[in-house]
């Protein structure tokens, strides 16, 4: 039971439950002495956790009036008591959307986590909880900066130059066409049969990755996607399949695979470049994909499709081991827009053998998919049994179906007035941006961390050389 009393400097003090969270003698000093122990940058974003009464919240405003600072209460009532006082960015512990908005836009700073220790301590259990949640959080974003760092040059570069050759894109109907999605996984090999014979029945969109398996069984797919900015994306590509094919490409993909295609349907997926551009692409504009797999499922959706099915999307590391937590595809397809109302879990294996094979079913009105998993193992033969159980799902399902209507597409002319408006848009932006960088704020920054992240992580210790870059890099889009 949360319990206040008076110190004796004259102030208020808290318990709860008996245990003192700040100090029955002064609050304020026992908070002054605390701080001391701390190393903190003054312009460093600091999230405090369970500081309780707001003496400790009060003395960092102070002490470092440029930092920005989180403060996480697992109750409210520490602050109703103390209404009167200006309340700092507060976030209880089911305002999780706060605390992850604060690290995202906080995460170039120099990132410190400050734990008031009496009230963590009462409240372990909530303090194991936050603080799991922010390692995560942090984890995710240093990820995303990972990647950044390593594509956020090439996105921009292709994206210019897919733009440029873009003269113009086909608007498809697939008039509820049943599609089938070909990646690469072992589970493809497996049911090779049962495409070539169903093949007809559905509007087929491989995977880049997949194409030398499925040209190596003569199976022609209707449409191609690649989503890969990398160079080794073309390893994949034979010319040959590209005369009957659609292309379908991420704008920011490798332009190698768009200019091989006379027939391309370009949509994007980069969530920096849309916000910049706001409403200026003139392709359309999808949610941003996890993989490759997720965006073949988000254009076939966007164009009109049927059912939809998955072959070769076995979600697991070449050694055979499954990935350690849940896949963000796969949690993007149980949460699918909220499609399925009770996914439905079909495990098939055996005892005494770890390799399994699972199907997941998800029906929901003209919805279906399939999800089957096989290990990068070859399979021996006494468990065919298993694997007749999952493709007699696929065949039975299959086999009922009608031969697929004819895909509809129309060209859409892009002329170069509105790609020179889109240049104008970028290069608005970036000056935006750079003088957002010359105030010194950072927390808004992103197509600058896509040009060049390093440079704007490091702007502080070389300001004018980095200003003067990002200039130059805005003079290229006049």
């Amino acid at each position: 039971m949360l319990e206040f009393s008076q110190a004796r400097s004259g102030i208020l003090t808290a318990s709860y439950s008996n245990k003192q969270l700040h100090s029955k003698f002064d609050p304020i000093k026992e908070a002054e002495n605390f701080l001391q122990r701390q190393e903190i940058q003054s312009d460093s974003s600091i999230i405090l956790i369970f500081p309780s009464l707001p003496y400790l919240t009060e003395i960092i405003e102070k002490r470092y009036p440029d930092s920005n600072l989180l403060t996480i209460n697992p109750d409210d009532s520490f602050l109703d008591k103390y209404s009167e006082k200006s309340q700092p960015n507060h976030a209880n512990i089911d305002q999780l959307e706060k605390i992850r908005n604060f690290i995202r836009k906080n995460i170039l700073n120099q990132l410190k986590i400050i734990s008031w220790e009496p009230a963590c301590r009462i409240f372990s259990q909530e303090f194991r909880y936050i603080m799991g949640f922010l390692k995560e959080e942090i984890r995710e974003q240093q990820h995303i900066l990972a990647t950044e760092t390593k594509f956020g040059p090439l996105w921009i570069k292709n994206f210019s130059r897919n733009m440029k050759s873009l003269s113009q894109n086909l608007e498809i109907n697939l008039n509820k066409a049943h599609v089938l999605i070909l990646a690469p996984g072992p589970s493809l090999k497996s049911n090779i049969s049962l495409i070539q014979k169903y093949s007809s029945k559905f509007v087929t969109i491989a995977c880049s990755s997949s194409l030398k398996i499925l040209s190596h069984f003569n199976i022609h797919p209707d449409m191609v996607i690649n989503i890969d900015p990398g160079f080794y994306s073309g390893q994949y590509f034979d010319k040959d399949c590209a005369e009957n094919t659609i292309g379908i490409f991420s704008a920011t993909s490798n332009p190698l695979f768009c200019r091989f295609f006379e027939k391309k349907f370009v949509f994007s997926d980069n969530e920096d470049i849309n916000r910049i551009l706001s409403n200026q692409l003139p392709v359309p504009i999808l949610t941003e994909s996890a993989s490759v797999t997720i965006a073949a499922l988000k254009v076939a959706k966007n164009l009109n499709c049927g059912e939809v099915f998955f072959v070769g999307m076995d979600l697991d590391f070449p050694n055979k081991q499954p990935y350690p937590k849940e896949h963000e595809s796969f949690a993007t397809l149980r949460n699918w827009e909220n499609r399925f109302d009770k996914p439905e879990w079909h495990l098939f294996h055996r005892n005494k053998i770890s390799d399994y094979r699972s199907v997941l079913k998800l029906f929901h009105k003209n919805f279906t998919q399939i999800y089957q998993r096989y290990p990068f193992k070859r399979i021996s033969s006494d468990l065919s049994t298993d694997f007749d159980i999952s493709t007699e799902v696929f065949a039975r399902i299959a086999s009922n179906m009608a031969v697929k209507p004819e895909i509809s597409t129309t060209a859409t002319q892009i002329n170069q007035g509105r790609l020179d408006e889109i240049f104008s848009h970028i290069k608005k932006a970036i000056d935006a941006e750079i003088d957002e960088l010359e105030a010194g704020k950072i927390e808004n920054i992103r197509i600058l961390r896509l040009l060049d992240l390093e440079r704007v992580r490091n702007f502080k210790n070389n300001r004018d050389e980095t200003i003067s870059y990002f200039r130059s890099k805005s003079e290229k889009y006049e």
